[in-house]
């Protein structure tokens, strides 16, 4: 029975045995790790409007967006983003700045914007506390705006940068077909 163990063709046998269950197990764990980014990083669309949902975002219902998501990072809520569909309307974002004066928030200028090719026009909150940012594009027959709610300002400089990152990520993959 010893010099069974010790036989080399024993032994190549085993060697043979565990390396294709190691391979076998190494494939499987690539292709469930994979699937599940692909799971975490997938591209969405309203209508039109298409944008990659990526890591830190979690989407919620709310009545008022055709898609919302809260960002979030570390345990910690960095904000929210809304994305919504409507009617033509070449002023929604002169009228959201004039709402947003009337209840008390410093607005900066109105400014252009372009992301993948598209021109936005939109405008940011300068008070303290959370940042509002409305973006709006009228080039279709359709108004898309996306509402961006920046709550990071209480967190640490390491996470604030996580949180932008994501933030960016999420306007870069805008595009409108």
């Amino acid at each position: 029975m010893a010099n069974k163990f010790f036989s080399y063709s024993f032994q190549v046998s085993r060697a043979k045995k565990a390396g294709i269950a190691l391979l076998i197990l190494i494939v499987i764990a690539g292709l469930g790790s994979f699937f599940w980014y692909r799971s975490r990083n997938k591209v969405t669309n309203v209508d039109d409007l298409e944008y990659t949902v990526s890591f830190g975002m979690n989407e919620f219902s709310d009545k008022s967006c055709d898609k919302a998501y809260k960002i979030n990072y570390d345990k910690e809520t960095c904000g929210s983003i809304c994305i919504k569909k409507l009617d033509k309307d070449e002023e929604y974002i002169k009228n959201t700045r004039l709402k947003m004066e009337e209840n008390g928030f410093t607005i900066k200028n109105i400014k252009k914007k372009t992301i993948n090719k598209s021109s936005w026009e939109y405008f940011s909150t300068s008070n303290e506390g959370p940042i509002f940012s409305y973006y709006a594009n009228n080039n279709t027959d359709k108004t898309y705006v996306i509402e961006k709610i920046d709550q990071s300002y209480y967190m640490n400089k390491k996470n604030k940068n996580k949180c932008n990152k994501i933030f960016t990520k999420a306007f870069n993959s805008v595009k409108i077909s």
